[in-house]
């Protein structure tokens, strides 16, 4: 299991967003089991499984009334 996790201070509270490779992802189910799980309430995401194409760029965007803050960029690779 591995998670990333993304936060930030504002008000109102931000949505968390998360983009592999510049693109939006989304929860993936595969066999009736959540494999990415992404909160809501704190911005983190949480692959309960790697797999090789999970391998990517990622950034975190909390975004609000106010605006967007985006994150840094993560490399996530396997070996």
């Amino acid at each position: 299991m591995q998670t990333l996790r993304c936060t930030a201070q504002a008000n109102p509270e931000p949505e968390y967003h998360w983009y592999k490779d510049g693109k939006p992802i989304s929860p993936f189910f595969s066999s009736q089991e959540q494999r990415i799980v992404i909160s809501k309430l704190d911005g983190a995401v949480t692959f309960t499984r790697l797999e090789a194409d999970d391998e990517g760029v990622y950034e975190c965007r909390a975004k609000n009334d106010n605006g967007t803050a985006v994150s840094e960029k993560i490399r996530l690779t396997l070996s």
